[in-house]
């Protein structure tokens, strides 16, 4: 892979909780992009699309860094949240 502003690019296909770990030693030293892969992906850190993706690995300075958020979703309140605002006729 190409060598970008002196890191080298390796595709990642993290879910969010992997995304976060990678965060957490990488810090904003170093530039993350997440491919969607059918796994938890809230986080900003993701391509809109595996095709996008390439595009972005493959024409780095096309591109502007900029910060995002990362977020690991606590995926049973998520769940727990969602079927609070699930319309259900005859349930309260």
């Amino acid at each position: 892979m190409q060598n970008y502003r002196g890191v080298q690019d390796d595709p990642l296909l993290p879910g969010d909780g992997t995304a976060r770990e990678i965060f957490v030693v990488a810090g904003r030293e170093i530039p993350i992009l997440g491919i969607p892969a059918g796994v938890k992906m809230y986080s900003a850190l993701f391509a809109i699309d595996p095709a996008t993706a390439a595009e972005i690995i493959d024409s780095p300075t096309q591109y502007t860094l900029r910060d995002a958020e990362v977020m690991d979703v606590d995926e049973e309140a998520y769940r727990i949240a969602q079927r609070k605002q699930i319309y259900q006729p005859g349930v309260p």
